[in-house]
């Protein structure tokens, strides 16, 4: 009887976590754009994003299952995304934590986490979500790969990679904080 009067919410956790996470990592961002220990603020910025996606991609995933959906492609392809983007960017944030070159390490994952924005972005169709949530997600996408490369390429890759990583942090913010608020109490 338990376990079944918490599968409607299953997913709560998981948002709150994303949200939790994706508030931390604009913080962070802000923090580091504004010289406060830009060292350590930019990697820590980045697993915080990464964690916001990957939290992001399991309550997409959660959602798909309790829809008990017959059409497996969104959960193989969006979802994968969000999810393996989140792991690869919790890795290169951590990379860049240890210091091992923490401005390609962020700018890279800052490339890595807009791309997972931008292939799961579709996903967020095939789990009953908003157009808009799926705009925001592709739009925040675009943005963070474009500053993530520009970054990679040597121009201002802390001023770029910290924006980036808030591009990504804002749209798993503004996602999931609709889902929450869709979802109701």
């Amino acid at each position: 009887m338990a376990h079944a009067a918490a599968e409607p919410n299953a997913g709560g956790g998981n948002t709150m976590v994303a949200i939790g996470s994706a508030a931390g990592a604009c913080i962070a961002a802000a923090l580091g754009l504004a010289g406060v220990v830009p060292w350590a603020t930019a990697p820590v910025a980045t697993v915080l994003a990464a964690n916001a996606l990957l939290f992001e991609g399991a309550r997409i995933a959660v959602r798909l299952w309790e829809a008990r959906s017959r059409e497996h492609s969104g959960f193989a392809t969006g979802v994968s995304f969000e999810v393996l983007g989140g792991i690869g960017g919790i890795a290169l944030g951590v990379l860049a934590i240890a210091g091992l070159a923490p401005s390609r390490s962020v700018a890279l994952a800052t490339a890595l986490l807009g791309s997972a924005l931008i292939l799961g972005s579709r996903s967020h169709t095939r789990a009953n979500a908003s157009a808009a949530s799926s705009r925001v997600e592709l739009t925040c996408g675009i943005a963070a790969v474009a500053l993530g490369v520009a970054a990679l390429l040597g121009v201002e890759p802390r001023v770029l990679g910290l924006s980036g990583i808030a591009a990504v942090g804002a749209s798993v913010l503004v996602v999931s904080s609709t889902a929450a608020r869709r979802r109701g109490p």
